[in-house]
């Protein structure tokens, strides 16, 4: 009712209400979706405030915000890829050591050997 230009400019309304309302019921099914929608939050605040006046400051600190979920999305990413590393290098330390300790356990063949007396 405060900005009743605000549908013809947004076509995808959202807000963090609505962002953690779909978080909390598991509306998202990975995170690339969540994160989508957070980011839109920031891009439809400039989007709508770019170019009035009266709120301008409303653009710097969306710019702002977005610019710190990117950062933090960065970091997320890498600590699960590392994760996922780690953890693949592990699958692949435990298979080499099951095969070392299964090639160890092996009975050794003895050879025959023939003595000339």
């Amino acid at each position: 009712s405060y900005f009743p230009d605000y549908l013809t400019i947004i076509k995808r309304p959202m807000d963090l209400r609505t962002l953690g309302e779909n978080l909390e019921s598991g509306l998202y099914s990975d995170r690339g979706e969540f994160y989508s929608d957070a980011q839109l939050i920031f891009d439809n605040a400039v989007l709508f405030n770019k170019g009035r006046s009266d709120s301008s400051w409303v653009v710097g600190l969306a710019k702002k915000m977005a610019k710190a979920f990117k950062r933090e999305r960065e970091k997320a990413e890498t600590r699960e890829l590392g994760a996922a590393i780690s953890e693949d290098i592990s699958v692949i330390n435990k298979s080499k050591y099951s095969a070392a300790l299964a090639e160890t356990a092996k009975p050794e063949k003895k050879k025959k050997i023939k003595l000339k007396l």
